[in-house]
């Protein structure tokens, strides 16, 4: 059961502060109140206001946040779950264990739903979502807001990534796989997925370094276009396309996917549709399809939100909006296939979970953060702004957030392709007619289930595999087996 919070008053006085900032302070004292599952001591100066269970069972959940600033209530009385991000930013709080901060909140949804509640969505609410109504992805939009992302610049993204420079959830083989074996291992998955054959061309939405251009050409044979719009990924992804003798098989392009032209036999996409926004997902699935040839295949890998929570967070502007990716939106699996639907004539076919790996990926980047913190320390310092070092930090732990009790599933992708007989690669169940059966894995181990009833948690990371699909149900590949695809 939880306690209200209690104040242990030391002969001095809190953290001295005004009438508004005490009552928010009151305010959001009431709401921790409620925590489940955890016990959160919140210092105020010599006040101790302890919230949460009174006795911890095993798996419940420790830590202590230090006030160093009045204004913090403040901040987070009015600006809620972002206001909070920004408080950390400006150093007006800290945790002995923020992960462990995060995943409370995580657990108790209630309590973080009434901080994004009252006065936050009457004041906050409506200017964010008008800021953010400029950030939208227009063609020159989404350079600004590449552009904010990505050219903070290319040696910060060294010295987190791997040598394969995947900015994107690694999928391990085996549990002593390291990061590059498993980024490798991962890009092996979509190139199979895809069905690559020597001398196809393949078109990838989404250079980000060249990495995946670079497998696909020299691992599987086929000529690659790839665009981006981030002037620093081009450069480099162009370095590394000549370092590895691929100029005549890898075009690197910096274009808008909408101005894209030709026809393509593959086409691939990872995590790079966050950043497209709701609004223009007809634009990108239409492009997609009209850059496929009638039997072309494409395969989408996407972090993705519930179908439930979808109308809600698309039209919020939250910590990742505000900070980390401006004009960006989390979709969800309904909103993707939705628009392939009524824009396209692409359908799904299949698509993998792989959360978890997504889980230890972003753990292998906070290592190698670390690791270039102890050794290259007066390097990063020169590369990160100090915002940026505090706001990796913060968005880590958001992801772990999402991860928390099943709330995310990771890593999804999905295979699309136009709508044409002669390329069937999925079979409908003659005892579930309306159900399409997929294909979903965790840790690699595939297990059958009816498309329509697959539950996506909140966050989640999809790798969608799109195709071609027969007009004749009973019609199948001589490999397909019922059930699968």
């Amino acid at each position: 059961m939880s306690i209200v919070p209690t104040a242990e008053l030391a002969p001095s006085t809190p953290l001295r502060s005004g009438a508004l900032s005490a009552w928010l302070k009151r305010q959001m004292l009431s709401r921790l109140a409620g925590l489940q599952g955890c016990a959160l001591t919140i210092c105020d100066g010599e006040e101790r206001h302890r919230c949460g269970v009174a006795e911890l069972s095993p798996g419940d959940l420790r830590a202590t946040i230090t006030v160093h600033h009045p204004d913090f209530w403040t901040a987070v009385g009015l600006g809620g779950s972002v206001g909070a991000g920004d408080a950390y930013i400006r150093k007006l709080w800290d945790a002995d264990n923020l992960t462990a901060v995060i995943r409370m909140l995580a657990r108790n949804q209630q309590v973080l739903q009434g901080m994004d509640g009252g006065l936050v969505g009457l004041l906050a609410g409506p200017v964010r979502g008008a800021l953010h109504w400029f950030n939208r992805n227009t063609v020159d939009g989404a350079s600004r807001n590449i552009a904010a992302h990505y050219d903070i610049g290319n040696d910060l993204f060294r010295l987190m990534l791997d040598p394969t420079m995947m900015y994107s959830s690694a999928v391990f083989p085996s549990a002593g796989a390291t990061l590059e074996q498993a980024q490798v291992h991962k890009l092996d998955l979509i190139c199979n997925a895809l069905e690559l054959r020597p001398g196809e061309h393949l078109v990838e939405i989404g250079t980000g370094w060249g990495g995946l251009a670079i497998h696909a050409a020299s691992r599987f044979g086929v000529r690659v276009t790839t665009t981006t719009i981030s002037r620093q990924q081009y450069d480099l992804a162009c370095e590394r396309v000549q370092a590895a003798g691929l100029s005549d098989r890898v075009s690197v392009v910096m274009q808008d996917y909408r101005t894209l032209e030709g026809s393509y036999d593959k086409l691939v996409s990872i995590e790079m549709v966050e950043a497209v926004g709701w609004q223009f997902y007809p634009d990108y699935m239409r492009a997609c399809a009209r850059l496929l040839k009638p039997d072309g295949l494409a395969l989408i890998q996407a972090i993705t939100i519930a179908d439930q929570a979808y109308e809600r967070a698309k039209h919020e502007v939250d910590f990742i909006k505000k900070f980390i990716f401006p004009g960006s939106c989390i979709p969800s699996v309904s909103a993707l296939t939705g628009a392939a639907t009524k824009h396209s004539d692409l359908r799904l076919a299949a698509y993998d979970d792989y959360t978890p790996h997504y889980a230890r990926t972003l753990a292998l980047w906070r290592d190698n953060c670390r690791t270039h913190r102890r050794h290259r320390q007066a390097r990063l310092q020169r590369l990160v702004p100090a915002p940026v070092g505090v706001l990796s930090r913060l968005l880590r732990r958001r992801f772990r957030r999402a991860l928390d009790l099943g709330r995310a599933s990771g890593l999804r992708q999905a295979r699309l392709a136009p709508e044409r007989p002669s390329h069937a690669r999925l079979r409908m169940s003659p005892h579930c007619p309306s159900a399409f059966y997929v294909r979903c894995s965790a840790f690699g181990v595939p297990q059958r289930a009816p498309l329509d009833s697959v539950f996506v948690p909140r966050y989640t990371n999809v790798r969608c595999i799109i195709r071609c699909t027969c007009r004749n149900a009973e019609r199948r590949t001589p490999n397909a087996e019922r059930g699968h695809v």
